[in-house]
């Protein structure tokens, strides 16, 4: 499901903070997206080094060798992911709250 943000335009709030706003939300979206995709594909690649692991007669040790590199490598993605939506989290709600300030 979608996230969904609230925040109030007013005078006091320039155009420049509305769009800060709006791309750290897109930002935060892209990047949990990113995470999200990672995170299927280095479930995609365990569940064929499972396969690998359990039927070693007909998969070659230099494939195994290859998804092993795979799995590590999207470890990675997803912690990099991770880490931008992270921090594009954090500058959304940054900016939430200081637009909630101005609100009342």
């Amino acid at each position: 499901m979608p996230d969904l943000i609230q925040f109030t335009a007013s005078p006091e709030n320039s155009a420049a903070e509305m769009y800060a706003i709006l791309d750290a939300h897109l930002a935060h979206e892209r990047a949990k997206g990113a995470r999200e995709f990672w995170v299927h594909v280095m479930a995609a690649v365990s569940s064929l080094l499972v396969l690998s692991s359990l039927f070693p007669q007909v998969v070659l040790a230099q494939a195994r060798e290859v998804l092993l590199a795979l799995f590590g490598a999207s470890g990675v993605c997803v912690f990099i992911a991770a880490g931008l939506e992270w921090k594009w989290y954090r500058q959304e709600t940054h900016l939430l709250v200081a637009n909630q300030k101005t609100r009342h």
